[in-house]
């Protein structure tokens, strides 16, 4: 929901962006549905909620490298913090996918 409320504020400024910074921002939507739908299908205990979390949290990282790191999208992060904040989401994004893989293994 923060990645939505977050691409729907950048919205109006869109037509000042450049094509990288605007196709930064759709696939920081497309993946923000995939995690809501892994999210919704986790909640109801279905099976194809844990790969599809795993999708979903690996694009995610791969994201906020290239958002964050990259500086290829606009970001509230003051500059000198932004690879700890990087390293920090590595971390939780390896600590959930982990996590989505254990309770992948129960299921299965």
């Amino acid at each position: 929901m923060l990645a939505a409320t977050w691409c729907g504020q950048l919205l109006p400024m869109l037509a000042g962006h450049s094509r990288v910074v605007i196709a930064m921002i759709s696939a920081r939507a497309c993946v923000a549905i995939l995690q809501g739908s892994a999210g919704v299908m986790l909640a109801e205990r279905r099976p194809l909620g844990y790969p599809l979390g795993q999708v979903a949290l690996v694009a995610s990282a791969a994201l906020r490298v290239l958002e964050l790191g990259a500086r290829l999208s606009p970001s509230s992060v003051f500059p000198s913090y932004r690879w700890p904040v990087v390293l920090g989401y590595a971390l939780y994004a390896a600590a959930v996918y982990h996590l989505l893989l254990r309770g992948r293994r129960r299921v299965e």
